[in-house]
């Protein structure tokens, strides 16, 4: 599709290339997982990915992940001990029910209601002053 033939990879200088992460979000994920284990991880969108990305929100290049070249192997065993990880065992992670959390995300919503109801007040402020100055100061 977009992808060139022997297209270029922007190498790190002390870092190996772990792998390509087909978006975003997997990198993300990955570059996580790394970091909890103490292992460096730096993401690097390929060619204009990060232009895609900020524009269409998905990377259509793919994503690099690189660590440092001493830490490859160790990368590369973690990612494969991930592999047997089933969906029910990571839902089964109390983390998932933690109360902190979800009084965290509700205080978060409604600060954003706020917000919002704040920007609607002031584009409607904004729309009647045009209206009036528009109407009556011809």
């Amino acid at each position: 599709m977009f992808f060139k033939k022997g297209r270029k990879i922007n190498q790190l200088e002390g870092q190996a290339l772990l792998l390509t992460a087909s978006d975003d979000v997997e990198a993300i994920i990955i570059v996580s997982m790394l970091k909890a284990n103490e292992i460096p991880a730096t993401k690097v969108y390929r060619e204009d990915g990060g232009f895609f990305t900020m524009v269409l929100g998905k990377s259509l290049m793919g994503v690099d992940v690189f660590v440092p070249e001493e830490m490859l192997d160790s990368a590369k065993e973690i990612l494969d001990s991930a592999q047997d990880i089933n969906d029910e065992e990571i839902l089964a992670d109390p983390s998932f029910d933690d109360a902190s959390i979800n009084k965290h995300n509700e205080e978060s919503l409604k600060s954003l209601g706020k917000k919002a109801l704040w920007i609607g007040v002031a584009l409607l402020a904004i729309i009647a002053a045009y209206l009036i100055f528009y109407f009556f100061l011809k």
